[in-house]
């Protein structure tokens, strides 16, 4: 019950990969080419030592469960975990782990033509969504 920041730590805690692609699992449109991309532009970075992730963002919002991460992201993501465990706190959000990190930030014009971003990022969460994604899946046949 220690929410998705509890996952993307125990996630990249067992990573080998030094990038990792963390995805939701109610995201049923994320493409090759949106996942490829969050991993190319992360490993692009390697020079740059002070990018930790690279966040898409539609429409104003950060997407973090649709994002690269380094895999040492998964040490400060427990760090911060345990230290409000250890305080009786709630679980910390993803956001409150964002902030604690240089991120870059991406939008739809860092992909691949092709590549539908709002579309990869939009969870399905209720039963309005479950038919948006229906529908979409019916017109992709």
């Amino acid at each position: 019950d220690l929410g998705p920041l509890a996952g993307l730590a125990a996630g990249l805690g067992a990573a080998r990969a030094p990038v990792c692609v963390v995805l939701s699992g109610d995201l049923p449109f994320v493409t090759p080419e949106v996942a490829g991309g969050l991993r190319d532009l992360l490993t692009g970075l390697a020079g740059d030592a002070g990018c930790d992730a690279v966040v898409p963002h539609v429409d104003g919002r950060a997407q973090p469960l649709c994002a690269a991460y380094r895999r040492e992201v998964g040490e400060r993501a427990a760090r911060l975990l345990s230290r409000a465990s250890g305080a009786g706190g709630a679980s910390p959000s993803m956001m409150s782990l964002l902030e604690r990190l240089r991120v870059r930030r991406v939008g739809a014009r860092d992909f691949p033509a092709g590549a539908d971003l709002r579309a990869a990022t939009r969870g399905v969460d209720g039963p309005g969504d479950l038919v948006w994604a229906e529908r979409r899946a019916a017109r992709r046949r």
